[in-house]
């Protein structure tokens, strides 16, 4: 019996053994002055794609505190 392929047999088959990239791209955040990022009232962290937006945001909303733009290099993964 060469042919051992059976519906109640179990397979262990990897799809891929690389890690897929979801993003891999360098984004904006805002930091106060001890270097720590700002997060929103929300509770989420304060992520932009260009830094035009991120010193936007920084001029409209800033309330006597010294923040900063800094860019950050974002790299999401999946298993």
């Amino acid at each position: 019996m060469s042919n051992r392929r059976h519906s109640y047999q179990i397979y262990n088959h990897l799809e891929d053994p690389f890690p897929k990239t979801v993003i891999n791209r360098k984004m904006f955040i805002i930091v106060d002055n001890k270097h720590k990022p700002i997060t929103h009232k929300d509770g989420h962290l304060l992520i932009f794609f260009r830094g035009k937006d991120a010193r936007k945001y920084i001029q409209k909303n800033k309330a006597n505190e010294i923040w900063k733009e800094k860019r950050i290099s974002l790299d999401i993964t999946m298993l």
